[in-house]
């Protein structure tokens, strides 16, 4: 056996001498040497931080250690340990666990069941495991128990034998030296062990602690959870019992309606027979008219636009109180009357003075945009003559609307097919028809005639210098929409030719009007609710799309009949007279600016006087024509046909060929010129029927 080592009996071979290792301790330590015996054939699992021996030991192994200098490293081990077994000796004592030695096992957090299933979800896995688990502190697991006895155990047979090494007297120096060092590490890394598992023991207790504050906010959620599912479940069962309960009101609220609406079917069909029974009975417009008008605020959703109770106030246009205007009868004065400076047409007013009302209604009009702007999307175009150029085809309404048509190819005039009249020749539509027939074919064109069917070599050089604006809208006129180089030649041969002038100018005046008197802008001025409500209902009456789209008849003809009704409420109040003054002078205004530039010049031509006295009447007599027509309750339509269309034997007559016109057609004759439109009329008062009838053809040139 080498140096150093020991036998299982406790004796110690050095040298080949065999030393007793084990001298006999003291009788207080029987019990440890018999403990002793054993050190070799154990093996513990866990190791502590040794006690302090008794005192016995201290003082015999103390002053051994002291009294030899190859024991200072183990004396400063021991001594270096002593204070925190001292602090730690109520933890670590020997014989402080209560627990059957065994096999060390780790520490454990939770004790779960080995028979535990996985539950089939997060919240029952989690409900099931808090209560299922048991927690354990650290001062009763049994690995903390062990580390314990364990560690105690080691400390006895550690401090054993360094008192048998020190207390033999045949243990050699090296050996002894050898011995204490090793003894110094046994005891540091018994400390490293000691302390790792009081920090575990530590540790332990704090998770501990957090794992039952856990389980105590799991069970007052479980609560919480448990009271709102109930609740939620109780709102679900509510929900499902009104959703039930709708549904059957639902289809109850159906079959009800479909009942109804059987109903009212029924009834409205009787109602629709009836009606028109009575309108086919009924001659009377004015009874006809209060019959629509009962049925359109029955039927009609209410609107300003549609209520009734708008009408011209009590006092009459506010804008007429401070303006100056002409008598009735006031006309310009024939040629060779002695005028006073600043006097016109033998009236109060200057020539070119304006009265306070035309003030205020042309900053109206200014405020709109004036005459003279571009409207985008309304295919036409407003110029200063205030008469609108066609483009394309317009919708008509109320008063008259202009159309013009335009083709692909060569285009061809529109046929108007003649249908049985309406109407007694007695009606208002005979007589507004036989009025508009003389005006313009007796009236105006005698008028042309007269002073423009003369040679008039400079006319279109004097045009062109004084009034440019003028000759483009003449060569819009003739081309709508077509640019003045399109029509410039056409309107040069037109303003040359001694035949087609009067035509021309013809043309200028029945434009403006057809455009402008025979419509909702040659009556603006009167009061501003009265005109707002004139132009709404003819933007209603023209469109024929979209949300307005009246396509009932009863409903088109009660828009008509108020239309009829503002007319007649501003022709009964006393400031009618004014009115009507004011308004024959600015459309005599405008005519007089179309006929200008053809009348000889200077300011005193007897001929210019004349032509203007004549021209003053056509306006009071245009005035009274477009009276009529607004109050005749129909709608009429006025159609022109395009420059170098086909002529139509139904729709159009020859004014310069005497050529039947069955032969014009058959030849495909071309138009030169529309001199006036065709006009249509559209009566709604018939009930469930729309009468149409065609007023009169258009006359026009033809090229010969």
């Amino acid at each position: 056996m080498g140096r150093g080592s020991f036998s299982s009996d406790g004796s110690s071979d050095a040298g080949g001498a065999r030393l007793a290792l084990f001298s006999p301790p003291p009788r207080g330590n029987q019990q440890w040497r018999s403990d002793t015996k054993s050190y070799k054939t154990e093996t513990p699992d866990t190791d502590t931080f040794p006690s302090e021996p008794s005192g016995s030991e201290r003082q015999s192994g103390g002053a051994r250690v002291s009294g030899h200098s190859r024991h200072s490293s183990m004396a400063s081990a021991v001594s270096m340990h002593s204070s925190h077994s001292r602090s730690s000796s109520s933890t670590f004592q020997p014989g402080a666990s209560h627990h059957p030695s065994g096999p060390s096992r780790p520490p454990q957090r939770y004790q779960i069941p080995d028979n535990q299933v996985t539950p089939p979800n997060k919240v029952q896995h989690l409900s099931k495991g808090l209560s299922s688990m048991e927690l354990i502190r650290s001062g009763d697991h049994p690995a903390i128990s062990d580390i314990r006895k364990h560690a105690a155990d080691a400390n006895r047979r550690l401090w054993g034998l360094k008192h048998a090494v020190d207390s033999s007297k045949h243990v050699p120096s090296e050996f002894r030296e050898g011995f204490d060092v090793d003894i110094t590490q046994v005891l540091k890394h018994l400390t490293t062990i000691s302390s790792a598992a009081e920090s575990l023991a530590t540790g332990l207790d704090r998770k501990s602690d957090e794992c039952e504050s856990l389980r105590t906010m799991y069970s007052s959620q479980t609560m919480d959870y448990d009271g709102t599912r109930a609740q939620l479940e109780a709102e679900r069962a509510e929900i499902r019992a009104e959703r039930t309960r709708m549904l059957k009101f639902e289809a109850d609220m159906k079959a009800e309606k479909d009942k109804d609406e059987r109903v009212i079917k029924a009834l409205q069909e009787q109602i629709a027979g009836k009606r028109h029974l009575w309108m086919q009975v009924r001659k009377d417009p004015e009874e006809k008219a209060m019959a629509l008008e009962m049925l359109s605020r029955s039927s009609t959703p209410y609107t300003s636009v549609t209520d009734s109770s708008a009408s011209p106030t009590p006092t009459g246009p506010r804008d007429w109180q401070a303006s100056r205007t002409i008598s009735s009868n006031s006309r310009p004065p024939r040629s060779g009357h002695n005028l006073m400076p600043g006097t016109h047409f033998g009236g109060p007013i200057p020539p070119r003075s304006v009265s306070g009302f035309a003030i205020a209604h042309s900053q109206r009009l200014n405020s709109r945009g004036g005459h003279s702007s571009h409207r985008k999307g309304t295919g036409r175009v407003v110029s200063e003559w205030g008469s609108p150029v066609s483009r394309g085809s317009a919708g008509s309404g109320r008063g008259g609307g202009n159309r013009s048509h335009h083709h692909g190819g060569p285009p061809t005039a529109i046929f108007i097919p003649p249908t049985p009249k309406t109407h007694d020749e007695d009606g208002p539509t005979a007589t507004f028809s036989g009025k508009l027939t003389h005006l313009l074919t007796v009236v105006i064109r005698a008028f042309t005639h007269k002073y423009f069917g003369k040679p008039m070599p400079e006319v279109e050089s004097r045009l062109r210098k004084e009034s440019p604006s003028l000759f483009s809208y003449m060569c819009d006129l003739v081309y709508p929409g077509r640019g003045r180089k399109i029509g410039e030649s056409h309107v040069s041969f037109l303003l040359n030719d001694d035949v087609s002038r009067p035509y021309l100018v013809e043309r200028l005046l029945v434009q403006y009007f057809t455009s402008t008197m025979l419509q909702s802008e040659g009556w603006t001025g009167y009061e501003p609710s009265v005109d707002k409500e004139m132009a709404s209902l003819s933007a209603r009456l023209k469109d024929s799309s979209g949300a307005q789209n009246h396509s009932k008849t009863h409903e088109r003809q009660a828009m008509v009949n108020r239309q009829a009704e503002l007319v007649k409420q501003m022709v009964d109040h006393p400031k009618w007279a004014e009115f009507k003054n004011y308004k024959v002078n600015d459309h005599y205004q405008k005519f007089k600016k179309m006929v200008g530039p053809f009348l000889p010049p200077g300011p005193k031509s007897d001929v210019r006087d004349e032509a203007l006295f004549d021209l003053f009447s056509i306006a009071e007599r245009a005035w009274s024509v477009a009276q009529m027509g607004w109050e005749s309750r129909m709608t009429y339509v006025y159609l022109w046909s395009e420059t170098c269309s086909k002529f139509v034997e139904a729709s159009h007559t020859a004014v310069n060929s005497e050529v039947p016109a069955g032969q014009l057609q058959a030849r495909q004759m071309r138009i030169s010129l529309v001199v006036t439109p065709g006009v249509t009329m559209r009566d709604d008062s018939r009930g469930m029927n729309i009468g149409t009838r065609l007023v009169r053809r258009s006359d026009v040139l033809v090229m010969v």
